[in-house]
Parts: C-alpha cells; structure tokens; sequence
C-alpha cells in the first residue's frame, strides 16, 4: 500500500509540477520586458518547489533530518544527470558541445557549486563540532543565502530573448490571465499536497525496507521531486532552447540548496545538520564531480561520441551509478 501512494504521489507531482512551472514562465514573462530578475526569481522558486516541500515536511513534520538533507542533496546528483537525458533525446552529437561554455550559463554551474561546497563544509563542522547559531542559523547557512542571492543578482543580467522564446511556444500562453493565475494557484496547491503525502510514504519504505532516510531521501524522493525539472528541460530542448536547458538545471540547484538555509533558520536549537549521516558528504561531493564532468563537457566541443552520446554524458552515467553504489554500502 506504501509503495501505490509513493507512486500515485509521484505521478501526481510529475503532473502538476510541469504544469506549475509552465504558468510560473508564462507569469513572468507577461511581467513585462526588463523584469527578468522577478522571472528567474520566481521560477527559481516555482522549479523547486516539490524539494521544497517533501524537504521541509521531512525536516519539521516527520522530524526526519537525513530525509531531508538526501532530498536535496540527492536532486543535486540527479539534476546534472539530466544532461544525458538530453544527450539521448538528441543523439547529433554531445549536447555539451552544442551548448558551449560561456560567462552566461556558466554563472548557474560556478554558483551551484560553490553553495554546494559551504554546504558540505557546515555538514562536516556540525558533524565533528557543535558550531555556534547566530540569528537561527548556523554561520554556513548565512554564507549560502548571500552567495545565493548574489548569484541569482548576477544572473538576472542575462538576455532575455531565450526566457521569452520558450514561452511564447507553450499552448497555454494564449489563454486569459484569469485562467493562468488559477492554473498556478492550482497546480502549486496540488504538489504541496502530494509532495506532502510523498514524504510520508518514503520515511515509511525506509523503515519498511531497512534501506534507511539516507539513501531512500537521495534516491527515490530526490529522484521523484526533480522530476518536474527534467520534463521542463527536455520540453526547452526539443524547442531548440539549450541555454535555458542548461540554466533550468543548474539554477534548480542553486535553489535547492538555499531551501536548506531556509529550514535550518526555522528549526530550533542547534542546526538542521547536527547529527544527520556522514555519507551526505560523499553524495555532495558526488554532485561536484556530476558538475565538473558537465563544465569539462561544455569547454570541449570536438570530444569523442559512441552511438551519438558524448563520452562526458557516459562518463556521468558511470560515476553516477558508481556514486550510488558506494553510497549504499556507507548509509
């Protein structure tokens, strides 16, 4: 029974996530031209919020800390993944190569992996130290909301006419505003609840199946809460979009790290981190190594392909598998 709601609960976010994420760009663009920092702003917010939710249940609701960081740390791992999805769906060449590495998409990658190293420098502290609070949160959390906020600044500098041309391609520009606004408030209703109920059933199979929070929260809840992204990332490719391809994944984790700056500044007493498993250093680190694969893949536009895939989507593929398999030995 466990198992049906965690999938129901799946479908259902699936669905309405992708749905949510289309109002939220048709909203921000109909903002008006010049408003690009409220459009990455909001669909910053909006791509996430399935890990929002299913982390902040964790945390606060379930009392499920490990749940919590292995969501976020595990969409992380799964985000960067989804570049061999797109290599897959387009099999004319490395997708990287296509994109190329320039100071625009670079800024997500760069910011999302310096928020991922504070991160895992204030899991290592709180793990072999109880590091002072200040203000509710710990002193790497307020490191990671500044760098965050920089660098959704920096990023909002970026041409607008990608953003717009996506949009405009969607069937539901076209409809009113009334219908638009009641298709968001809707659809972000419907994930606060499934995500909710998808919380539920994970922190229950990890007890059922013995497998843990640790490794059940970075892979099936991870995997599950980025799935939105991956349906919005493939819709952007197969528009001709790669820029906000490569922006949606990497700007996703920039946010989802920040969730956890937010969690941490509302849970109490200590820090969100103290006592949660050491193994999320190695998923984070994992998650580097995912990002640095995908900046190599980026610079190098002549690298070799088999079957049409770049050799830097394979390479993904196998440290990604490898990570996982390690991490279910130390959970």
């Amino acid at each position: 029974m466990v198992w049906i709601e965690f999938l129901l609960s799946a479908a259902v976010i699936i669905f309405a996530g992708t749905k949510l994420t289309t109002y939220a760009d048709i909203v921000a663009d109909r903002l008006g031209a010049g408003k690009v920092w409220i459009g990455v702003l909001l669909l910053g917010i909006v791509t996430s919020l399935p890990e929002a939710v299913a982390t902040i249940v964790a945390a606060f609701q379930l009392g499920a800390n490990d749940l919590a960081v292995g969501n976020i740390v595990g969409s992380n791992n799964f985000n960067p993944v989804m570049l061999v999805v797109l290599d897959v769906i387009y099999r004319q060449g490395s997708i990287t190569g296509r994109i190329g590495y320039s100071r625009e998409n670079a800024r997500p990658i760069v910011y999302s992996a310096v928020l991922m190293l504070v991160l895992m420098a204030q899991m290592f502290l709180d793990g072999a130290t109880r590091m002072p609070v200040v203000l509710g949160a710990g002193i790497g959390s307020w490191l990671i909301c500044g760098i965050y906020l920089f660098g959704m600044y920096k990023i909002s500098t970026r041409q607008e006419a990608e953003a717009g041309e996506f949009t405009h391609r969607l069937p539901e520009a076209g409809q009113p505003p009334s219908r638009i606004y009641l298709g968001l408030a809707l659809s972000s209703a419907v994930v606060v609840l499934a995500a909710t109920r998808l919380t539920q059933s994970a922190e229950q199979i990890a007890e059922m199946t013995g497998l843990g929070q640790t490794f059940v929260g970075t892979l099936l809840l991870a995997f599950v809460t980025s799935l939105p992204e991956l349906v919005v990332t493939v819709a952007a490719l197969r528009m001709g979009v790669t820029g906000l391809a490569v922006g949606n994944i990497f700007g996703s984790n920039m946010t989802n790290v920040f969730i956890l700056f937010v969690c941490d500044l509302a849970y109490g007493p200590g820090t969100l981190y103290q006592g949660v498993s050491r193994a999320h250093l190695w998923t984070g680190f994992l998650s580097l190594v995912l990002t640095g694969i995908a900046v190599w893949g980026m610079k190098n536009k002549q690298k070799k392909t088999f079957g049409g895939v770049g050799v830097d989507a394979i390479m993904m593929v196998i440290c990604f598998v490898f990570g996982f398999g390690v991490l279910y030995y130390i959970s």
